[in-house]
């Protein structure tokens, strides 16, 4: 993974970075988010603020659904290992996502029930499901992992989805093309772009 950075330290000259931007709450437009915020922001966020590209991300969410090992089978990780980061270490009370996508307010259900390391954990359509949000100010991502499917499915956005709308309803679109195969599913979203797909067989 040779394209991912922290949003405290990313060289905007060197990769092809876009800018994040919010709603202006006087005008309704959107405004560039200064990038000295968010360097400044990242001191408090958890993950401290990676960003990384399709590219890269195919790679890490390849190396979580095939058992700790790289595209090439090396192992990154011990599948063991790995494994327990899967398990959820606590209960989510109220999950975001459940209180619009759940019959009949839409025709499938998500649920998010637990938190383990990193990973919201739940199931979509009874599978499995591992989910993990980035959002900071400006910057909107999440990937889906369905691991019974060998599904990963992984979006990037400027701006801001409230409750995580927009991610959720794109990864419900993105999914269940192929079972029978490793499909992913990854990509910035640029208007007029289609999504970066890879097939792993």
């Amino acid at each position: 993974m040779i394209h991912s950075d922290f949003l405290s330290t990313v060289n905007r000259t060197a990769y092809d970075v876009a800018h994040g931007y919010v709603k202006d709450a006087l005008n309704g437009g959107l405004i560039q988010v200064p990038e000295e915020l968010n360097k400044h922001c990242t001191v408090y966020i958890g993950s401290n603020g990676i960003m990384s590209c399709s590219e890269d991300l195919t790679k890490w969410m390849l190396m979580q659904l095939g058992d700790g090992r790289s595209q090439s089978g090396a192992e990154v990780l011990r599948a063991s290992d790995l494994r327990q980061t899967h398990i959820p270490q606590t209960v989510i009370q109220s999950s975001t996502v459940e209180k619009n996508f759940h019959r009949p307010l839409a025709s499938f259900t998500v649920t998010e029930t637990g938190y383990a390391f990193g990973w919201k954990t739940g199931h979509y359509k009874g599978y499995q499901m591992l989910r993990h949000t980035g959002t900071t100010f400006g910057y909107s991502s999440l990937v889906t992992l369905l691991p019974d499917v060998n599904i990963g499915v992984f979006t990037t956005m400027t701006g801001y989805d409230n409750g995580y709308i927009g991610r959720t309803l794109l990864h419900r679109r993105g999914t269940f093309h192929q079972r029978n195969d490793r499909v992913l599913v990854s990509g910035a979203l640029v208007p007029g772009q289609a999504l970066h797909a890879q097939t792993d067989q």
